[in-house]
């Protein structure tokens, strides 16, 4: 299944960076859109696999779909896990503040209180930093791939909104 959807991942990055740039990340002009432009046919052979661009740097698109895979599919199972982690942590505390609000005298209470909302903490301390130790890995094991995948790959790929994950807060 996994397979499957990696594989649709990447046939869906390469339609999308194929049909809807000239390369340089700007929609082509319109006079550009003429059937048999020499614009169209170098876009085109731009596209196909392998490619050359105006300046002889190599691009393997399809290695770089690959590698957006595979960390996507990475940060997906790193999410799931913290947002399972945290929701364990949430059910936790309920249970823990129920069961200290049974407890009989003020300071057992007090205790009991305390010592759900530590434990709420230290789990949530935990699922944190469990994402962004994987949520890191993800992206450094990406950019390390995409390397691979040509010298003028890293201008293609998508790190520079590595910023915009989650924290895990």
């Amino acid at each position: 299944m996994v397979k499957a959807w990696l594989a649709s991942v990447a046939v869906g990055a390469m339609t999308l960076f194929g049909s809807s740039t000239t390369g340089d990340h700007r929609p082509p002009r319109v006079d550009d859109r003429q059937q048999g432009s020499s614009t169209e046919i170098r876009d085109r052979d731009h596209f196909s696999g392998r490619s050359a661009s105006s300046t002889g740097l190599t691009i393997d698109i399809p290695c770089v779909a690959a590698g957006v895979a595979a960390r996507e599919a990475s940060l997906g199972s790193a999410m799931t896990a913290f947002t399972t982690d945290s929701n364990t942590a949430y059910t936790k505390r309920a249970s823990d503040l129920a069961s200290a609000y049974t407890q009989s005298g003020q300071s057992a209470v007090r205790s009991a209180v305390r010592s759900a909302w530590q434990h709420f903490s230290a789990a949530r301390t935990v699922a944190k930093k469990a994402w962004q130790s994987s949520r890191d890995s993800a992206w450094s094991q990406f950019k390390t791939a995409v390397r691979s995948c040509g010298s003028a790959a890293a201008s293609l790929s998508d790190s520079g909104n590595a910023s915009s994950e989650s924290s895990g807060q």
